[in-house]
């Protein structure tokens, strides 16, 4: 992407700036700024693309229990990316993100089970974790709860796997 010069709130953007203040951060054991070296190593910014250097600072954040990195390395395990597609391996993490309080990881890893992706389907789990993630606010847990509780039928079509990787 390289540098831009919008300015905002009176510093000037910067991928570039921005990937090396993250990488002294990491050097003192940020773990949000590991998971966003990863992010940006994901996605090209301020540096180039690399699956690789991804997963390695995902992984090492995640170590940590950071939980975006923990839902971030979910997703790479789940669509394939860097590693082979694994649900199980995917929810695995999802679980251990949950556990830490993740609205997202509670979201998807319902979706998980109440669809038996990578796990074995249990609707009683699913719906727990829906309720604890709307609790937390978030919104398609919220409508996915309303709609099992009405016990309207629900096809996958209806999920939204929002899997979306996460900076801090």
């Amino acid at each position: 992407m390289g540098q831009s010069l919008q300015a905002w709130r009176g510093v000037t953007k910067s991928y570039s700036e921005a990937f090396k203040l993250y990488k002294k951060a990491a050097a003192h054991d940020n773990t949000d700024a590991m998971n966003n070296l990863g992010y940006m190593y994901t996605f090209g910014y301020g540096t180039s693309t690399s699956a690789g250097d991804a997963i390695y600072w995902f992984e090492k954040s995640a170590s940590r229990d950071n939980v975006s990195a923990l839902f971030n390395l979910a997703v790479f395990h789940i669509e394939g990316h860097g590693y082979p597609k694994d649900l199980s391996k995917g929810a695995e993490l999802l679980s251990r993100a949950a556990e830490l309080n993740s609205p997202a990881a509670q979201f998807n890893l319902g979706l998980m089970y109440y669809f038996g992706k990578g796990v074995e389907k249990d609707y009683a789990k699913a719906k727990h974790l829906f309720q604890q993630a709307s609790a937390q606010g978030h919104n398609h847990a919220l409508e996915f709860l309303m709609k099992v509780e009405n016990k309207e039928k629900v096809s996958e079509t209806d999920s939204i796997f929002d899997w979306k990787l996460k900076a801090i």
